[in-house]
């Protein structure tokens, strides 16, 4: 997956640069200069890249501080899942990041709500920097300008489980190529496994009706045109892939995340990806991994997708030294290897000098100062993170110092002109909202939330306590002031049998009782978590003692054990005889332990269900995929799962047990 460090570069400049005319939001958005001084603060959001290019980031941004003194870029990095929403979410709320990472789907309803720099008003002195095709990648249907800087692209392979193309009689060797081919072979995995496997997850997209050879989009570029005989032939044939079991029957509601999840554990056959997902399958599938395929995508028409890649720029960002160019660190460290792989580069930038470029044949040729202009970047790393927490101290005083922006400036001043002529709020979005005032948070502010709780503890925990362990130096009585005695009261309770015999009973109580309130629950949560018939009944039945009072628990377990009791009615009855289980010192031992443990079990049965719902299925799935039983798939999937609950439960268990029995007890 190359990616472009001049565009980066280009954007974040483009961005900080002062504006000469304020910017005039018209409907294409954007500003129309972008030159001046490369100053100000900078948000720089990402898709989901942080995982496999967090140095090159670093190095990136680094790089360009240290270029721009009088900037400060922050990398925020979001992950894929919901990538579209969190965009949306921002633009609403009026906190859309400054540079922003985006495709050319997401980066139009941005660009028609004027939310997006127009380049070719703003930036347009970097086009000839780039080829025609890759600087109009980004335009949008019906609009004037260029709203993204181009920064990767990549096809992306086409995944399939050989494994699963053998059981169905398939040659694992011969994927399907085209649609024909792979509905055929679609139905025939169906036929095979009688449903149990699916070759696809997801219905089809634009893209595959692109593929199918479809016409998407009229003459003009101004409506959709797959509505025709053939779109309908394609929506037809994936309605008979339905109907067979051949498309996954959860394929209506799936997200590239589910569709993941179902060929990670054997349920689909087949499913796009790219090159990282191969180490995301010897980790977590190492049996699909050992039987991975990797094909081309799906085509009738000869032509592929290429996922195109952009930086876009907000035209509508606070920062008080505006926006501008992006454009900077012309000489930099070359792109990591992973980046610049062979037949993935994009052919975005012309030849310009200091920078490898891609010839015919797709070898690179390096400029011969690339090795000191690598350790001079790695120099100025260092220089960096030495400098950064300094700099970030000094800026959080000045800013402090320097209040909102424009304040204090006479009127008429180009700050208070350029805020004054914000543009409003875009329609269709719910932006309509004054932008929030966040308040200098007091230094006692959360001490203030804390002060009730804090209370009651004191009051009710520490203050006892303490009184407690003072008390325990002195002879005072209940309402008789002591005198402090040292250790005397410590060496008499090593001389009290009856101490020994309470602390006797304590251990015996905690080893009794925590191990069985550390296991059992966990048992029972995965027993009531089946989903069948009156499940909902046990659930309350098992959680009924929790709420009971401790005075009632306690009548009935003494009206059951008793020597006239109901439980020994019924052994006399069958000729055993009647036993003390409240009179013999080990009998109410085990006893008291088995009603704690009875009263308690409903109480972390519901801590493990809830820790229990939070296991992701497709874990199990993946196990049982590999050859896991079911004690293998406790031991080494829900176990670990559930450890952090585990170690929760002993300390919060009942520790009640009886140091004083019975005269007997002794």
């Amino acid at each position: 997956m190359p990616m472009s460090r001049r565009a980066l570069a280009a954007a974040v400049v483009a961005l900080v640069l002062p504006l000469s005319a304020c910017g005039s939001g018209g409907d294409d958005g954007g500003t129309t200069d972008a030159s001046g001084k490369v100053e100000g603060d900078i948000t720089f959001q990402t898709w989901n890249l942080r995982a496999n290019f967090k140095s090159y980031f670093e190095d990136l941004i680094a790089g360009f501080e240290h270029k721009y003194p009088g900037t400060h870029v922050k990398w925020v990095d979001q992950p894929a899942e919901g990538y579209a929403d969190k965009l949306g979410a921002d633009a609403a709320g009026g906190t859309l990041p400054d540079v922003v990472n985006v495709s050319p789907d997401l980066v139009a309803p941005l660009a028609r709500a004027g939310l997006v720099l127009d380049l070719d008003k703003a930036a347009a002195k970097y086009r000839p920097e780039y080829l025609d095709a890759a600087w109009s990648s980004h335009r949008v249907p019906g609009m004037n300008g260029t709203y993204a800087f181009p920064w990767y692209l990549n096809t992306g392979p086409l995944f399939y489980n050989k494994a699963l193309f053998t059981k169905a009689g398939l040659d694992p060797d011969q994927p399907p190529r085209t649609y024909d081919e792979l509905f055929t072979d679609a139905l025939r995995m169906a036929e095979k496994s009688d449903g149990k496997v699916a070759t696809l997850a997801n219905v089809p997209t634009i893209e595959d009706f692109g593929r199918y050879g479809v016409p998407l989009m009229n003459e003009q570029g101004t409506g959709f045109a797959f509505n025709d005989p053939k779109g309908v032939e394609l929506l037809t044939k994936y309605k008979a892939l339905y109907d067979a079991k051949a498309l996954d029957p959860q394929a209506l509601t799936a997200t590239g995340e589910s569709s993941g999840k179902k060929f990670l554990t054997g349920a689909v056959a087949m499913n796009p990806g790219s090159a990282l997902d191969l180490g995301n399958f010897k980790k977590n599938a190492p049996g699909l991994y050992r039987n991975i395929g990797i094909t081309d995508q799906i085509t009738s028409t000869g032509h592929v997708n290429m996922y195109v890649m952009g930086v876009m720029v907000n035209s509508r960002t606070r920062h008080t030294p505006a926006r501008g160019r992006l454009r900077a660190l012309r000489h930099r460290r070359a792109e990591p290897d992973v980046l610049r792989q062979e037949g993935r580069h994009l052919p975005e930038h012309r030849r310009l000098p200091g920078r490898p470029v891609l010839h015919q044949g797709g070898r690179h040729r390096r400029d011969p100062g690339a090795d000191r202009r690598r350790e001079v970047a790695e120099e100025r790393r260092q220089l960096h993170a030495r400098a950064v927490q300094r700099a970030d101290e000094d800026r959080t005083a000045q800013r402090g110092r320097q209040g909102a922006p424009g304040q204090g400036e006479p009127p008429g001043s180009p700050r208070q002109r350029c805020q004054g002529r914000r543009p409003a709020a875009p329609a269709g979005l719910t932006a309509m909202a004054a932008p929030l005032r966040i308040k200098r948070q007091l230094p006692f502010g959360p001490w203030l939330f804390a002060a009730p709780g804090l209370l009651v503890t004191g009051a009710f925990v520490l203050y006892p306590f303490g009184s407690t362990l003072a008390n325990s130096f002195t002879d005072r009585r209940t309402l008789v002031p002591g005198h402090f005695v040292g250790l005397a009261n410590f060496r008499e309770l090593l001389h009290d049998e009856m101490f020994w015999t309470g602390l006797r009973n304590s251990v015996l109580y905690i080893l009794g009782v925590v191990p069985a309130l550390v296991v059992l629950p966990l048992l029972l949560a995965l027993l009531v978590r089946k989903n069948i018939p009156g499940i909902t009944f046990f659930r309350s039945v098992f959680y009924t003692p929790v709420v009971a009072s401790i005075v009632v628990v306690g009548l009935i377990w003494v009206w059951l054990l008793d020597e006239r009791g109901l439980v020994n009615s019924l052994l006399e009855s069958v000729g055993i005889g009647r036993i003390g289980f409240l009179s013999d010192q080990w009998l109410l031992l085990l006893s008291a332990m088995a009603v704690t443990v009875w009263k308690g079990l409903g109480y972390y049965m519901i801590i493990y269900m809830a820790a229990l719902a939070n296991v992701p299925r497709e874990l199990h799935e993946a196990a049982a995929v590999d050859g896991a039983g079911p004690v293998r798939r406790f031991l080494s999937v829900t176990v670990p799962a559930v450890r952090s609950t585990m170690v929760l439960v002993p300390p919060r268990s009942p520790r009640s047990p009886p140091s004083r029995c019975s005269p007997r007890c002794t």
